[in-house]
């Protein structure tokens, strides 16, 4: 390949990514490099390898800790204004204050981004009546810790199957977020 033909060259993706990081980071590693020139057996430089990523695991945890410190420090209140409204069986109706979704990332996505913190949902079903909602909440050094929730779809409510789950999965989402 010339120097100016480029079409051989394509973009690295995250498995390369990641490789190359974790290279860097060992090529890095006084100890690594002392063993490489020592010429000590593959079996101590594996264990030195895992050695750093442990201490780099350690280290992200740790630094998402702090970041999630910072962040409930700066982080404002929620606010509840909006309001559910439900018929009961018997004819009269309950009504109730919650903070709804756009509220709640509203008031806590600037103070997050500052933070280099991100959340992300997902949801299973191990049973057809409990939707498991998970949020996981991720920080730019790499740690991330999730929170679970089962959520009942089974309702008496006039409301169809999708509308069921949805309704399930938005209140999991509020939830898990909180216990993130």
């Amino acid at each position: 390949m010339s120097v100016h033909d480029m079409s051989a060259l394509t973009e690295p993706t995250a498995t390369d990514t990641k490789a190359l990081a974790l290279q860097a980071a060992i090529a890095s590693d006084p100890l690594i490099v002392l063993a490489l020139q020592n010429q000590v057996s593959v079996d101590t430089i594996e264990r030195l390898v895992a050695l750093k990523r442990e201490q780099q695991a350690l280290e992200a945890r740790k630094s998402y800790f702090e970041a999630l410190s910072r962040f409930k420090k700066a982080c404002p209140v929620v606010q509840t204004s909006s309001t559910g409204k439900m018929t009961l069986r018997t004819g009269g109706t309950f009504e109730w204050k919650y903070s709804s979704l756009e509220d709640i990332a509203a008031a806590i996505n600037p103070d997050l981004d500052a933070n280099g913190l991100a959340y992300t949902w997902d949801a299973n079903m191990d049973n057809p009546a409990i939707l498991w909602t998970i949020c996981t909440m991720r920080h730019v050094g790499g740690h991330s810790e999730a929170s679970r929730f089962p959520v009942p779809t089974a309702s008496s409510s006039a409301m169809n199957d999708q509308q069921r789950f949805s309704a399930a999965f938005t209140f999991g989402r509020r939830m898990t977020l909180f216990g993130v």
